[in-house]
């Protein structure tokens, strides 16, 4: 209904490696849904569903056949060009140094309209936005600030819906189902976001 020009899934997008069949079922129905309809989707792979083995392969992988959905999931960053967007794709990697490494080959597109960067890890500030997960990576925000200038940060990884007080273009949209009774007053949905008013 809202036709966007783009939809960031900021992961986790499953709650496992190996999700149930009837998962993967539902995620490929509704991503189809978005493809059929000509709406390109950007997936990062977060803690939950990155094999901890590299010799895994990702369920990600699957997703990729889908017209217009993209799945960055290798660990690595990778920027890609939709229209005249430049969405810069940090996945879950291996450890905090390995991410940090990741970040640090983030370079603003110069010839992109609107610069986008997607990541998916806690963020330590003045507050420390981590969920207390096996295998959870985390930032310091400072090394956000970097990013100042890019027209939208979608974070990935806090349950609840946060716009970082500090780096007013970047926001944890939160997640869109309740996983534990300690979510229960948190408020769920998604993050619709104008690139060119900035809100």
């Amino acid at each position: 209904e809202k036709r966007p020009d783009l939809v960031i899934h900021s992961g986790d997008l499953f709650d496992s490696a190996r999700p149930s069949n009837r998962a993967i079922h539902v995620a490929l129905s509704e991503f189809q849904k978005l493809s059929t309809a000509g709406i390109p989707v950007v997936l990062i792979s977060g803690n939950h569903s990155t094999p901890r083995i590299a010799s895994s392969a990702s369920i990600f992988e699957a997703l990729s056949v889908l017209p217009g959905i993209h799945p960055v999931h290798k660990k690595k960053y990778e920027k890609i060009v939709i229209k005249d967007a430049a969405i810069h794709v940090v996945p879950h990697t291996s450890s905090d140094a390995d991410l940090s490494a990741e970040i640090d080959k983030v370079k603003k597109d110069s010839k992109a309209k609107y610069n986008i960067l997607g990541l998916h890890a806690g963020v330590t500030w003045d507050e420390v936005y981590k969920m207390g997960e096996f295998n959870e990576l985390l930032i310091p925000g400072k090394t956000l600030t970097r990013f100042k200038d890019f027209d939208y940060i979608a974070l990935g990884h806090w349950h609840c819906y946060l716009p970082l007080k500090n780096l007013p273009n970047a926001c944890y949209s939160g997640s869109t189902e309740r996983f534990s009774f300690r979510e229960a007053g948190y408020e769920k949905g998604i993050v619709l976001v104008d690139l060119e008013t900035g809100k």
